[in-house]
């Protein structure tokens, strides 16, 4: 399992269009003692959908941030990726 998180300065970044990183966690075997963790530089994608086609091609399985607007959710969802905010 994979989980993109926004991040910056080590904290979660409120949303998920404007984030330059996400922390991408790999949960092997969804094992939460087995998981590593991969800084992504996204600061030269823009918008909803950029963002969303970089978690499809990282193969991310859930997102977590601290905003998302409705199109954000419709696209991850449409990806099958299960978006996470508040």
């Amino acid at each position: 399992m994979k989980i993109a998180v926004t991040y910056k300065d080590g904290e979660i970044y409120e949303h998920f269009g404007h984030c330059e990183t996400f922390a991408i966690y790999d949960y092997e075997q969804a094992d939460v003692n087995r998981v590593t963790k991969v800084l992504v530089d996204c600061s030269d994608r823009h918008g909803h959908q950029a963002m969303a086609d970089l978690m499809r091609q990282q193969g991310v399985d859930a997102v977590i941030c601290g905003n998302m607007g409705a199109e954000a959710r419709a696209l991850l969802l449409t990806y099958g990726i299960i978006p996470v905010a508040g």
